[in-house]
């Protein structure tokens, strides 16, 4: 298992808010099913899914592109954003230098992953 965290202002707005706990959850489980597991950014105070404390970027530097895909379709095969809509997805690549990780109120894990 791994977490690391990138400095000390990462770390500071994640004790400093309470996170969604779905976030928690889906943060904990990336650390547990994947190594070099770094959060990037938290809160950000903003009207986006940061400032609400439901979202993370992780790092993929060290990651190749097959690699990333493979995290994020591990991470959309098991945590379904929001049933009533199918087309969003709890993780993304974006800007070609980190995954966004998102939750919503009715995010659900499935434990045996989900067929699409």
């Amino acid at each position: 298992m791994g977490l690391l965290i990138k400095d000390y202002k990462v770390l500071k707005a994640l004790m400093q808010h309470t996170y969604h706990p779905t976030l928690t959850a889906l943060a904990l489980w990336c650390s547990v099913r994947h190594s070099k597991f770094m959060i990037t950014s938290a809160y950000r105070d903003d009207k986006g899914l940061h400032g609400l404390c439901r979202a993370l970027d992780l790092r993929t530097r060290w990651f190749n592109k097959k690699d990333i895909d493979k995290l994020v379709d591990d991470i959309n095969d098991y945590w379904e954003y929001d049933p009533k809509r199918p087309d969003m997805k709890c993780a993304g690549y974006h800007n070609k230098n980190h995954i966004h990780m998102k939750v919503h109120k009715r995010t659900e894990y499935h434990k045996e992953g989900r067929e699409e």
